[in-house]
């Protein structure tokens, strides 16, 4: 991505950090300190199973503690189905899953190739950003 385009986005993301952020024209190695969760996560791994949190949840409170605003990025959310997609929209809308609440400033970010391809519901709760 080029310097320019970088620090676009990096502005957008300062400005919108309350809001999740599908972001289209990147790929996760953009974000190299993001908590990445791949879309197509099996709903039973993604939220807290009995008293078992699943390793995402942790790694995100260590983010949490560190210097900088935690990011969690949900990679290629246009490569699954709209219906499947639809099993993160209580993070997107509650910022929790399950009775784990996300750090309160964490960054919500979705990467798409295609953000068309993204179901309506969830483009309800996130804003857009096209990368060129």
């Amino acid at each position: 991505m080029e310097k320019e385009n970088l620090k676009k986005l990096q502005k957008v993301i300062e400005n919108n950090y309350k809001w999740p952020l599908i972001v289209e024209g990147v790929s996760a190695d953009n974000f190299p300190t993001a908590v990445v969760l791949p879309a197509t996560i099996p709903a039973e791994e993604l939220g807290v199973v009995g008293d078992k949190y699943p390793l995402w949840t942790m790694e995100l409170r260590i983010a949490a503690k560190g210097k900088t605003r935690p990011v969690l990025l949900i990679d290629a959310i246009d490569s699954i189905n709209e219906a499947e997609q639809e099993k993160f929209l209580i993070i997107l809308k509650h910022r929790k899953i399950n009775g784990f609440e996300l750090p309160h400033d964490t960054q919500i970010i979705l990467v798409a190739k295609d953000s068309k391809k993204v179901s309506v519901e969830v483009k309800k709760h996130c804003n857009i950003y096209k990368v060129d």
